[in-house]
């Protein structure tokens, strides 16, 4: 079986980019860089094999799970035979991006 498609939701995509910020301001370019490849391989794996994650809904056509990625991210994505849809990235443990400590 081929290689699902990747496509990341907005919502995904605009947390991802408010975390990487914090990352960015709070602990620097290369946490960021790390935290990304780490992200990316993270789509790769659920696109090769997405039932690893816990399943939380199934419909007709399409499987919704969670997958813990990175220490304090978890991937909510939904997947069928041909494509992983990235729906969001939820933080276990959010900093705000205005603290400066």
């Amino acid at each position: 079986m081929a290689t699902r498609i990747i496509i990341i939701h907005e919502k995904a995509e605009n947390s991802f980019r408010k975390k990487a910020a914090w990352y960015y301001i709070h602990r620097g370019t290369d946490f960021v860089v790390s935290f990304t490849k780490d992200l990316w391989n993270t789509y790769e794996t659920l696109a090769n094999m997405p039932s690893i994650g816990q399943v939380k809904k199934t419909t007709a056509n399409r499987i919704y799970a969670e997958f813990v990625s990175h220490p304090q991210v978890v991937v909510q994505y939904w997947f069928n035979s041909e494509e992983l849809h990235i729906l969001n990235l939820r933080y276990t443990r959010m900093m705000s991006i205005s603290s400066h400590t």
